[in-house]
């Protein structure tokens, strides 16, 4: 009976991620649609570059920027030897719609004469290009016709005199027929229900890819609920931020406080909320779209603090856990890892994962993994053992936290939830870190590398799960 009702709260969890994930995607993308509204309707592409920040520019195919400066005053860089200044414009997966593009919008000062050309590498060709007086410009130059194309790669090149110094502020890309108040509207298309949130994301990347003035937003029930929180939970994010970090500050010092005088009976009062609170901040920083592509400062250092109210507030003993661990927790370790990779090789018979995601690190993947086994063993595992004293339910318990802190990529909180429970069983059993840290690094790279991208999109969390894999 223990293991019919650990299969049922499994269950119960998985529905629950499901509908998490779900609801979360679906806002998001409704946010987005909505957002991207706002600017079609002022005249303005999606994409727009604010030379302010380094992020707006891919240094690796960018010719210059040696002694480039970024600040708030925007990009100030010299043009080189040969009084050239090539910047290849960040597009974040965007396939910009260059038909329907008929100015450019460009911000900056030059101290000499200087030839502006905006050009694709795919396909090859020149959309503008003026030549400027030294000075201060705020212009609006005209773009040729383009017919039905479309790029994916945009580059912005300055030509002048070697050492010009060019301070660049902003390019933003318009169409003049749609400045006037409601002349455009960008198309909103509502999908039918889809079964899950990777199978709605992937159809959100091909209709970008097809017609990428176009947006879509979730159908069914589950929209229509995604579509009014979009609405009424708009501009609400800075002031959660703040709710946030004022109460992780205010919780850490209490924790301080009672950490002197704690008594056992005390911990076990307060252990549920030194476990929930902390993790609830976090698994709202990720369902709120944090980390994105660029995360600020701000929300880098609540994470931090989640982090810091987790440690600081007194907790259950230690596991005393240690580091190397002995043969038996190896062994038990890898037999686990073993089991997992037979059960899950029938994926390798459905399509093939994408390409890209051999890009995720060999060497940055198995750190990751310590560190997440480290929070798993030093301060979930002993919480929930201090919950419950049956150690299959506190394992199931560190599980289901573990999985949280990968919300809202629904795969990867099903895989999590599994083996994070049975990792946390082993941390109960043999603490020791490094045996499960390798077993965490081997499953995770051999889930990113076999599982097939219909079933998990990426190993990304928060607002990154949106990305296109």
């Amino acid at each position: 009976m223990r293991w019919v009702r650990l299969g049922l709260f499994a269950a119960l969890a998985i529905t629950g991620f499901w509908l998490l994930s779900q609801i979360t995607v679906s806002t998001w993308l409704a946010q987005q649609a909505h957002g991207r509204a706002q600017v079609w309707a002022q005249g303005q592409a999606p994409s727009h570059w604010d030379f302010s920040r380094a992020a707006s520019v891919v240094a690796a195919g960018s010719g210059g920027l040696e002694r480039a400066a970024y600040s708030d005053q925007g990009l100030s860089v010299r043009s080189n030897e040969e009084g050239v200044l090539n910047l290849s414009l960040a597009l974040n997966d965007e396939i910009i719609p260059m038909a329907v593009i008929d100015q450019i919008e460009l911000d900056f000062d030059s101290d000499a004469p200087v030839r502006v050309a905006l050009l694709s590498v795919r396909p090859h060709r020149t959309w503008v290009t003026a030549e400027l007086a030294g000075g201060k410009h705020h212009s609006r130059l005209t773009v040729s016709g383009l017919a039905r194309t479309q790029t994916d790669n945009l580059l912005l090149r300055f030509e002048s005199t070697p050492g010009t110094h060019l301070q660049l502020r902003s390019l933003a890309l318009r169409n003049s027929r749609c400045e006037t108040p409601g002349a455009c509207a960008l198309p909103v298309t509502e999908t039918a229900f889809q079964i899950t949130p990777e199978r709605l994301l992937a159809l959100r990347d091909a209709t970008q890819q097809s017609d990428p003035v176009s947006a879509i937003v979730a159908g069914g029930n589950i929209g229509a609920l995604a579509q009014w929180m979009a609405t009424h939970l708009d501009g609400y994010g800075r002031h959660l931020q703040w709710a946030i970090a004022l109460v992780l500050l205010g919780w850490s010092i209490l924790g301080l406080r009672r950490r002197a005088g704690a008594t056992p009976e005390h911990l076990t009062m307060r252990t549920g909320l030194d476990l929930a609170l902390p993790i609830g901040c976090a698994v709202i920083l990720l369902l709120t779209g944090w980390p994105a592509r660029e995360t600020p400062w701000p929300v880098i250092a609540l994470f931090a603090l989640c982090l810091v109210a987790l440690f600081v507030t007194p907790r259950a003993p230690t596991l005393d856990w240690h580091l190397l661990g002995d043969a038996g927790a190896w062994r038990r370790a890898m037999g686990f890892s073993v089991i997992a990779v037979a059960v899950t090789a029938p994926l390798l018979g459905f399509s093939s994962p994408s390409a890209d995601r051999d890009a995720f690190s060999l060497l940055r993947y198995p750190v990751w993994a310590i560190a997440q086994q480290w929070l798993l063993i030093a301060a979930i595992v002993p919480r929930a053992r201090q919950l419950t004293a049956n150690p299959c339910r506190a394992a199931f318990l560190s599980g289901l936290v573990f999985a949280l802190l990968h919300a809202p990529n629904f795969a990867l909180m099903v895989f999590t939830l599994l083996a994070g429970s049975v990792w946390a069983w082993l941390a109960q059993r043999d603490r020791a870190l490094l045996p499960l840290a390798v077993s965490h690094a081997l499953l995770g790279l051999w889930l990113i590398h076999v599982v097939p991208s219909w079933l998990l999109r990426s190993a990304e969390i928060g607002g990154r799960y949106l990305m296109p894999p």
